[in-house]
């Protein structure tokens, strides 16, 4: 039997409500099914999430993971992989047939140790979900901020980076993702964008929960800054560092949203996270 080429990890706590459209969809990929091994690691999970990976068995390996955060569950697929490429995606996402095919195609180049994808809604998400094409708007996140950063919904690397660099800081319970590119970068190591690898993603649906996210983006933000002052300006003040590239492609949000509507969910979001800030520098994360 031919021996993977890539491991794709799907962590996973209660998403008894995505998981299985999240699985079939990564059935169905336009790839060689015996080059590819489906790792879910179920973190603490207290509804139906269980019962529907069993359901899968054997094409999926569950593991287990009583830690609880994404690095920690990223982790223990991570140390479980089988592969020289590892490919992460969330239980909230659906992937489009040729995800995987382009995401790993800057990794064969060898020129990149890892690779981000473009992030959609969902097919009839609502207004609200639509804006949060421009919240992980990945093209941003990695052409044109600075320092480039992953969003771990779709995302890969190779496999050998993390004996390097060592793997997510599970004591990030968010930005975890963020907190690797930098330690990605710091090492020497280059990341791209690739927007013809694609995922769905089950978007915050309410004002309520955008206003949340936003919260928790700020609530972490002045722990994170502090912990990574030091990099964020050495790498800000390189010579020769590129400009930043403005995403050149139009966001199906962009298109059907009205300006007021990206104007008010801006703000919602915003005022979140100024008030998380507000809230991280008083009462910092545990251990922060």
């Amino acid at each position: 039997m031919e021996s993977p080429d890539v491991s794709l990890i799907i962590a996973v706590r209660n998403g008894a409500r995505w998981i299985d459209r999240c699985i079939r969809s990564l059935l169905a990929l336009q790839y060689p099914r015996e080059r590819i091994e489906i790792l879910c690691v179920d973190n603490g999970s207290s509804d139906r999430t269980l019962d529907i990976l069993r359901g899968f068995r054997p094409v999926i390996r569950i593991l287990h993971e009583s830690r609880r955060g994404p690095g920690a569950a990223r982790n223990c697929g991570a140390r479980a992989a089988s592969a020289p490429l590892i490919a992460f995606t969330d239980c909230d996402c659906i992937v489009d047939p040729l995800w995987l095919s382009n995401l790993l195609k800057p990794l064969r180049s060898g020129t990149h140790a890892a690779v981000g994808g473009k992030i959609l809604a969902r097919q009839g998400a609502g207004s609200v979900e639509l804006f949060g094409e421009l919240v992980h708007d990945h093209a941003n996140a990695i052409q044109f901020y600075r320092p480039p950063y992953l969003i771990g919904m779709n995302m890969a690397v190779r496999k050998d980076l993390f004996s390097r660099i060592g793997m997510f800081d599970e004591s990030w319970t968010r930005l975890e993702d963020v907190d690797l590119a930098f330690r990605i970068l710091k090492s020497g190591e280059n990341i791209t964008y690739c927007p013809q690898a694609v995922v769905h993603h089950h978007n915050r649906d309410t004002l309520a929960k955008l206003a949340r996210e936003g919260f928790l983006h700020g609530y972490y933000r002045p722990s994170f800054l502090r912990q990574h002052r030091a990099f964020i300006d050495s790498y800000c003040n390189k010579p020769n560092l590129p400009a930043p590239v403005l995403r050149d492609e139009t966001l199906q949000a962009e298109l059907i949203l009205r300006p007021w509507q990206i104007g008010l969910y801006w703000k919602i979001f915003k005022c979140g996270k100024h008030a998380g800030e507000l809230v991280g520098r008083r009462f910092p994360p545990a251990g922060r």
